[in-house]
């Protein structure tokens, strides 16, 4: 148990340190391939991101392994299950950490994170099933939460699309699939509580807008934030709530 939380701690520790240079990489390699002249970011904001995004990082990846070491069952089908699964779940985090960065700065969530992300999370999903004794289920779980976003996202998209004649603002394709791959790897009942956390997020964010007077509807915003605040409550559901996790 200690094991897992060392280990988890010490990932975040060494990742998060090196998250800008692998974000300011990847930023680069986006710029490259699309033909963008590169990052045109605020000092202070680019300061802030360089301050803000590794600490939570480290945080992030500590609270995993925290979970994970409290709450390993008595005995698992093989022993290295719960350390690759919290790691995997650690690699989660890394890449929605990646992809804050690089939407922050150039608006854009590249196709191969959400790929990356998509794979680690029917990874998490597999080992998560194995460890309860049904991979299938847990896979299931992920196809129906899958589903659950793909409709809440073409709802919401189409509502926008009509209340601004047709004008798409608000939130980019590239967060609307990175929402749909961060929901297989949290399953069902975890997509619930990777809504509720990201609605309640966002929420808070129009609210400080609306009363400061600089939002308007027709405003694109950077999902990714919400999105990793969603993905942790969605990834800590079955730790702390075991009751109701199939």
């Amino acid at each position: 148990m200690t094991a897992i939380l060392i280990t988890t701690a010490l990932y975040g520790i060494v990742i998060g340190l090196c998250a800008e240079g692998i974000s300011q990489r990847a930023t680069e390699h986006v710029c490259h391939r699309k033909g963008l002249a590169g990052p045109d970011i605020d000092p202070s904001r680019r300061d802030a991101l360089r301050l803000a995004l590794p600490l939570t990082h480290i945080a992030a990846c500590a609270a995993m392994g925290l979970l994970a070491s409290r709450s390993l069952p008595a005995s698992t089908p093989l022993a290295s299950m719960p350390m690759a699964q919290s790691l995997i779940g650690c690699m989660l985090l890394t890449t929605v950490i990646v992809a804050v960065w690089i939407e922050l700065t150039i608006n854009i969530i590249p196709n191969e994170l959400v790929i990356l992300t998509l794979l680690l999370g029917l990874a998490y999903r597999v080992l998560s099933g194995w460890l309860r004794g049904d991979v299938l289920s847990s896979l299931l779980g992920s196809l129906g939460a899958f589903m659950i976003t793909l409709v809440l996202f073409v709802c919401s998209i189409a509502s926008a699309l009509k209340a601004s004649n047709g004008i798409s603002h608000g939130v980019g394709a590239g967060a609307f699939k990175m929402a749909l791959a961060l929901s297989v790897a949290v399953g069902f009942p975890g997509v619930v509580f990777f809504y509720l956390g990201l609605f309640a997020t966002v929420a808070v964010y129009f609210l400080f807008k609306l009363l400061t007077g600089s939002y308007s509807f027709l405003t694109e915003f950077p999902l990714s934030p919400f999105l990793f605040l969603g993905l942790l409550c969605g990834l800590a559901c079955p730790y702390l709530l075991p009751a109701i996790w199939p």
